[in-house]
């Protein structure tokens, strides 16, 4: 997921060829957050989910049991990925399973 959402950063963000890219991740909660945002051009309103990448991460975050959000305006997008904290390998969660 972190490849295809810094990958599509740097494709369709950034059409001067410039920009920043921040990735994070977090446990809290009982959860991990994964987030990617930029500060490019934001996405276009009418193509924002029909791209394969879009539909890839919504689809393994769904699979995993997670969920997906994004916001996007002229100033950059941002995803951002919501996980159970089961999905870390050797957490407590999973260890008793």
């Amino acid at each position: 997921m972190v490849n295809e959402l810094a990958t599509n950063a740097i494709k369709y963000a950034f059409p001067k060829g410039t920009g920043r890219i921040t990735l994070g991740f977090q446990r809290r909660d009982g959860e991990v957050t994964l987030t990617v945002e930029d500060n490019g051009v934001g996405m276009n309103p009418a193509g924002g989910e029909s791209g394969m990448g879009s539909r890839f991460i919504a689809a393994f975050a769904q699979q995993l049991g997670g969920t997906l959000a994004k916001a996007s305006a002229g100033t950059g997008t941002t995803f951002i990925v919501r996980l159970p904290l089961t999905v870390l390998a050797g957490n407590e969660s999973s260890a008793a399973s």
